[in-house]
Parts: C-alpha cells; sequence; structure tokens
C-alpha cells in the first residue's frame, strides 16, 4: 500500500514536470532555431543549453522524491525527443538542508554566477518560498514552486503547481460546516511559518460564522511530556473538534500521544492540512 501511494506521488510529479519540460523547449526551441539561422559559428547541429536551478532539501522525504522525479523526467523526456530538439534543459540542483537562509543563497549563486533561465523549488516553509518568490520577480525569472502558499498570487513571476492554502482552508471549513460543527480548536507548529499562516485560516473560518475557540502552539523540539501537558490542556475545553497545521515528524509524534489520551475515539474529530496529509503513509500511528 504504502509502495502504491508512493508512486501515485511520483507519477504526479513527473506528470507535471514532463509537462514543464515540453513547454520549455517547445518555446525556446524556436528561440534556438533562430539563432542557430543567424550564426554561422553554430554548427554540425551544437545544442542549446538550457539552465535550469533546482533547489530542495536533500534531507527531506519531498525533497528526495523531487529530485527523483526530476532527474527520472529528464532522461526519459530525451530518450524520446533527442531528435526533435535543438535545446536541452540542463539542471543545476543547490541543497537548501531546510533553511530558507541558504536555499535564498543558493538561488543568488545560480542567478548571478550560472545565469539560470528557470528555477525548481520545493519550499517546505513559507518564508523560503516568499524569500525565493521575490527574488525570481526582482530577476525576471520564472520559479515553479511545489509549495502551497497564500502569497502566489501577489508575484508574478512564481508559479505554483499545487493549490493555494487559501483554497485548502475554504475547503476544511465546508467539511467542518456540512456536519454541523459551530466552533473548532487549532493545533499548529510554533515556528514562523505556522505563525503566518494563522490569520489566513481566522479569517476564512469568520467568513463562515464558525470560530476558533482556542489556538494550540507546539514547539517542534517539544518532549513527549510538553506535548502530553499541552493535550491535557485541551482535555479540559468542551470543544473536540481540531485542526492540525505542523511538519509530518511532529504532527507524527502528536498523534501517538492523541491516542495515548484516548482522544481518537468517538466524539473526537481529527482534520489535518495538506503539510501532514501528503507524507500521512509515511506515519505509523494508526498501526
Amino acid at each position: 500500500m504504502r509502495m502504491k501511494k508512493n508512486t501515485q506521488v511520483s507519477f504526479l510529479i513527473l506528470l507535471v514536470l514532463l509537462s514543464f519540460l515540453t513547454l520549455l523547449n517547445a518555446e525556446l526551441d524556436e528561440f534556438a532555431c533562430q539563432s542557430q539561422s543567424s550564426s554561422s559559428s553554430n554548427l554540425g547541429g551544437a545544442v542549446n543549453e538550457i539552465k535550469v536551478g533546482v533547489i530542495l532539501d536533500m534531507g527531506s522525504w519531498v525533497g528526495k522524491v523531487v529530485h527523483s522525479c526530476i532527474t527520472m523526467a529528464i532522461s526519459d523526456f530525451y530518450a524520446v525527443n533527442t531528435p526533435h530538439y535543438e535545446t536541452r534543459v540542463v539542471l543545476h540542483i543547490r541543497d537548501s538542508n531546510g533553511e530558507p537562509l541558504l536555499a535564498l543563497s543558493a538561488a543568488l549563486d545560480i542567478i548571478e554566477n550560472i545565469k539560470v533561465q528557470a528555477m525548481i523549488i520545493g519550499p517546505e516553509t513559507l518564508l523560503e518560498d516568499k524569500l525565493l518568490a521575490l527574488l525570481g520577480d526582482k530577476a525576471k525569472i520564472p520559479i515553479i514552486s511545489f509549495a502551497t502558499s497564500p502569497y502566489s498570487t501577489h508575484y508574478p513571476y512564481s508559479v505554483q503547481i499545487k493549490p493555494d492554502e487559501i483554497i485548502e482552508f475554504k475547503g476544511i471549513a465546508d467539511i467542518v460546516g456540512s456536519f454541523g460543527w459551530r466552533n473548532v480548536i487549532l493545533v499548529h507548529e510554533d515556528t514562523d511559518c505556522g505563525r503566518e499562516i494563522l490569520p489566513f485560516l481566522v479569517n476564512t473560518f469568520e467568513e463562515t460564522s464558525m470560530h476558533i475557540s482556542y489556538t494550540s502552539s507546539i514547539s517542534y523540539s517539544a518532549t513527549n511530556d510538553q506535548i502530553l501537558e499541552e493535550l491535557h490542556k485541551l482535555k479540559t475545553i468542551q470543544t473536540t473538534v481540531y485542526i492540525v497545521h505542523m511538519s509530518p515528524p511532529l504532527s507524527s509524534r502528536l498523534f501517538l500521544n492523541v491516542k495515548r489520551l484516548g482522544m481518537m475515539g468517538e466524539g473526537h474529530a481529527w482534520i489535518v492540512t495538506a503539510i501532514t496529509m501528503n507524507l500521512l503513509h509515511t506515519m505509523d500511528f494508526f498501526h
């Protein structure tokens, strides 16, 4: 089952990348042909390189999957289409190590020194996505992002592959409303990313006349005892509908303790956002 889900995710990313490669090659190949016809030095069908930067957290599951799919897409695309294109996409891959400032530094390096014509990024924080989107606008370089961000419409050079989080939050509000629940508890990771998304989620629920009765912030470095202490606090609140927005490693530890306290039984409802749901099959708290 896990292999099947991994394959589905990889196949989806692969389709997106293949589509991107087709469009990029088709657009730039026309330019290359025009340049080749006007230049006598380009003899013997020389291939024009299209430099594309790739910035990923290679230590994360998402980074590893995206990297694998990108290289597969490049290999498969040119194995079939090599005779048809005068251009070739060349990847310049950098590891952000999950640090927004390292990602920004890597982006500056490949823009200034390698002169990339586009970038593919897999940011796992809103800060990283926002910084790189802003940089892409300043440099006028397309940024293809796998992140879900409420800021995507603010930056014309940022192309977001996944739906933004505002759409996701509206969907969650509709689910909550369909059950007739009027009050919810928000449980989020105590990071800049987690705090930055709060106003969007709160506004979405206020628009549907729902009330967030309590907001729980849990640090990524919280111990099991600290998580249990926070959960005991939640048990004293009458509301038993919870929305969880946090990274997979922390949400995994959260739900292990939720199960330990018997808070997954009848009368409790837990709704997780995409940041957790996308990697739900890698967690073991249901076993």
